[in-house]
């Protein structure tokens, strides 16, 4: 625990936003810093672990370039969410996750034009059982989206236009579906408003 009051039940946000975030299904707050990529970090089982952030105005992000990164460390090749903004099958915003690809996993992102969901798959394999930095950029004035694993870029074409929602943000699971879970640890989980 910090000196801030963390607890195994609620995480801190010391950026500007103050975006704290609820621990739920036995997720843990590893913060003895063994295992961890930098101090801290989430260490989630797979089954039913989970951390959720309130909606707040700086994580609307609609019509505008966000920014989604993470260190992970995945102990399964199987799909997984790193993160996501849904709530339910009406309320939902993007989602970044691993899902399986023909070389192993790969990154994948996707978020809601108003009509549909419109994403991207990267190439590059994510390696099990080691750290990895991965990040989804979406720019509009651009119009390009860009996965990044460890600050390797692939740019994709992308002409479509983020709209805002009010769901949360889950950190580790697709809670809305009860799927996804991710198994191994995140640390530094971000969502920025810029590239």
């Amino acid at each position: 625990r910090s000196a801030y009051g963390e607890t195994q039940t609620k995480a801190f946000d010391f950026s500007p936003g103050k975006n704290n975030a609820t621990l739920a299904g036995g997720a843990i707050l590893n913060d003895t810093t063994q295992g961890c990529k930098l101090g801290g970090c989430l260490d989630l089982d797979g089954i039913n672990d989970y951390v959720r952030v309130q909606n707040s105005p700086s994580l609307q992000n609609a019509n505008t370039t966000v920014t989604l990164d993470a260190w992970i460390f995945h102990t399964t090749p199987a799909a997984q969410m790193i993160m996501v903004k849904r709530d339910s099958l009406y309320d939902k915003q993007w989602y970044f996750r691993i899902v399986p690809g023909g070389g192993g996993p790969i990154l994948e992102f996707n978020m809601h034009d108003g009509t549909a969901f419109r994403g991207v798959l990267g190439t590059m394999p994510v390696p099990v059982n080691q750290w990895s930095h991965v990040a989804a950029v979406y720019n509009k004035n651009a119009q390009t989206l860009t996965l990044y694993l460890n600050g390797i870029p692939e740019v994709f074409s992308f002409p479509y236009v983020m709209q805002s929602y009010t769901s949360n943000v889950y950190i580790g699971a697709q809670v809305a579906y009860n799927e996804m879970y991710f198994n191994g640890l995140i640390d530094e989980a971000d969502v920025f408003a810029r590239a």
